[in-house]
C-alpha cells in the first residue's frame, strides 16, 4: 500500500472525522493538486456551518476538474453535489456500463467506495468482472431476482471480499437467492446486511440468513 492509499484508508475507516481529510488535503496540495486541496477544505468548512464563498468553492471545483480530467473520470460524476466534505458520497448511482468503462480511471483521484447499481440477469455477468469492485465497501443493489439468477453470481464475485455493507432492501428476491446468500464465502468483512421488507413473511429465508450472518442481518 502506497502513502496515498494509506491516507485514503484512514479517511474511510474514520468517516465522521475531518482530521484525516484535512491531512489528505495537505498531501494532495504538496503533490500538485491545489484545486482538490482547496475543494476539500472548503467543503469541510461548509459542512461545519462556517461561511464559504460560493464563487471560491465553484472555482476550487473547476480547478479540481482540470486536475483530474486527464484521467477520464468525469464521464458520469460531474457535479460537486455528488461530494461530501471533499469525497464522493457513500453511495454513487452508477450504471454497470459506466462502472465497466470508467472505473479504471477513478482511483485514487476519484475514490469511489460505495455504489448503487441496478442488477439483473442481463448485466450481472458484466458487473462481477469489474476489478474496481475490490475497492467497494458499500453496495446497494436495485432491481429484482425472482428466479434466483443474480444473487448466486454476485456472491461468487471475489472482488467483493472487502465489502462492509450489502444493501438488498430495494431488491426483490426469492428463496433461491436467500439460499445462495447464506452459502456465500466471500463476505467475511461484512458488517451490515440489509434485506428487503418483502422477506419478512418468508420466515424460512429469514431464519436461514440470520443463522449465517447473525446480528448484522437487518430486516
Amino acid at each position: 500500500m502506497n502513502e496515498r492509499d494509506a491516507l485514503l484508508e484512514t479517511i474511510f475507516d474514520n468517516p465522521q472525522d475531518d482530521a484525516p481529510r484535512l491531512i489528505y488535503s495537505d498531501w494532495v496540495e504538496e503533490h500538485d493538486e491545489p484545486g482538490y486541496a482547496n475543494f476539500i477544505r472548503l467543503q469541510i468548512k461548509e459542512s461545519r456551518g462556517e461561511p464559504v464563498d460560493e464563487e471560491e468553492l465553484q472555482q476550487a471545483w473547476l480547478d479540481y476538474e482540470r486536475e483530474i480530467s486527464p484521467d477520464k473520470a468525469w464521464d458520469h460524476l460531474v457535479s460537486k453535489q455528488s461530494f461530501d466534505r471533499g469525497f464522493p458520497v457513500p453511495s454513487m448511482n452508477v450504471s454497470v456500463g459506466s462502472l465497466r468503462d470508467y472505473s479504471r480511471y477513478w482511483w485514487p483521484r476519484l475514490p469511489v467506495i460505495g455504489l448503487i447499481s441496478p442488477l439483473s440477469s442481463l448485466n450481472i455477468a458484466e458487473f462481477v468482472r469489474v476489478p474496481y469492485l475490490a475497492r467497494i465497501r458499500s453496495l446497494v443493489v436495485d432491481g429484482h431476482d425472482p428466479h434466483g439468477l443474480v444473487i448466486p453470481r454476485l456472491v461468487q464475485c471475489h472482488y467483493l471480499k472487502n465489502l462492509r455493507v450489502l444493501d438488498l432492501s430495494m431488491y426483490n428476491m426469492g428463496i433461491e437467492a436467500a439460499e445462495a446468500l447464506a452459502r456465500a464465502e466471500i463476505f467475511e468483512r461484512l458488517e451490515e446486511l440489509r434485506l428487503p421488507y418483502t422477506m419478512r413473511p418468508n420466515r424460512e429465508a429469514g431464519r436461514l440468513l440470520r443463522k449465517r450472518f447473525g446480528d448484522i442481518c437487518l430486516l
